[in-house]
């Protein structure tokens, strides 16, 4: 395989392999530039009509233009074999940050205040990603996180027509589901682990399944455990389903107390208990702006005080009395954002 050239893609080494088919590091012999080179499966393109579907939404997904979802070249076929081609990205997934010991915890949440702005994006879009999880979030050499693998994503049809999607898992109690990108209500689709209790049972589902599987990141991020394992593959969906996570702060003593807070409504059971997508934006702003500072990042948390402000969310109502803001106070970047909003 390592001789083969597909369309201009010049295949150079295997990279891996999911759920749709492998993925290989290309040459683009027309552009010079490396690749990301998914073949898919044979019986992942032998229905016309589920091919079709997805190359629709991948082409939805390929129209997006931000710095913190991998771009998709191209979707194509040469031979007999369908192919996608998308931005090479050299670098770490998040999974093998969150687990190294000296990965520190502020630099994991910058990484996932860029995935945050990166849904923010997509869902504006109407693209649910679906399959939001640590080995699907790429960081590069400089430190920007890439969301790839749309892939099994969900256009966002109006709620008349929307459906859920995907397949049953696999035979065997693995964590990772084989998944398509389009099935039947009813069905399961996405990683145990990272799921929403509406993925998890086969429901439809919205932007606010992402926001479950941001949460659950967090979560890792912050306990390097995940917030719901079981002894089984079901017993793992039975707590996605009606379990609560365990306490952070049970877990890791040092991290800030309100990341408990943030977690818990990114998990609640009821989508409608959880941050909602409002003028395109993911998670809040003000939300990151605690994050950072609680971890005593001042500048960092300016900066997402203004986003918030330029976002007029309405949390900064609070701004003054927030006990999470008190680190803040004393800093004279503080005086004028409490003038010009007004408090």
């Amino acid at each position: 395989m390592t001789q083969r050239t597909i369309s201009q893609y010049s295949i150079l080494k295997r990279l891996g392999a999911g759920g749709m088919g492998e993925v290989y590091l290309a040459q683009d012999t027309r552009l010079a530039r490396k690749v990301a080179l998914k073949l898919l499966l044979t019986e992942f393109v032998s229905n016309e009509d589920r091919l079709r579907r997805f190359v629709q939404e991948a082409k939805a997904t390929a129209a997006l233009r931000h710095p913190h979802i991998a771009h998709i070249y191209e979707v194509g076929e040469a031979d007999g074999t369908h192919f996608i081609a998308m931005e090479y990205i050299d670098g770490d997934t998040l999974t093998a940050k969150i687990r190294r010991d000296d990965s520190q915890l502020i630099k994991l949440l910058q990484h996932l205040s860029q995935v945050a702005e990166g849904l923010a994006k997509a869902h504006a879009a109407g693209i649910v990603h679906r399959d939001l999880k640590p080995d699907n979030i790429m960081i590069t050499r400089d430190g920007y996180a890439k969301i790839l693998d749309f892939g099994i994503v969900k256009l966002v049809l109006p709620p008349s027509s929307n459906t859920a999607t995907g397949e049953e898992p696999a035979e065997g109690e693995t964590a990772s589901l084989s998944v398509q990108p389009l099935s039947t209500p009813g069905t399961v689709l996405g990683t145990v682990g990272y799921m929403s209790p509406e993925q998890a049972q086969g429901t439809i589902v919205d932007q606010r399944s992402d926001i479950v599987s941001f949460g659950c990141i967090l979560f890792e991020a912050a306990t390097r455990r995940r917030a719901f394992e079981g002894d089984s593959f079901v017993d793992t969906l039975h707590k996605i389903i009606y379990a609560a996570a365990p306490s952070i702060n049970d877990l890791n003593p040092s991290a800030p107390a309100y990341l408990q807070r943030i977690v818990r409504r990114c998990l609640a059971k009821d989508p409608e208990k959880r941050y909602q997508t409002i003028r395109g934006r993911y998670v809040p702003a003000y939300v990151f702006a605690l994050i950072y500072s609680g971890l005593d990042n001042k500048d960092q948390a300016f900066q997402w005080l203004e986003k918030s402000y330029q976002a007029r969310e309405a949390s900064l109502c609070f701004l003054k009395i927030d006990p999470q803001m008190k680190t803040l106070r004393s800093d004279p970047r503080f005086s004028d954002l409490v003038h010009r909003i007004g408090l």
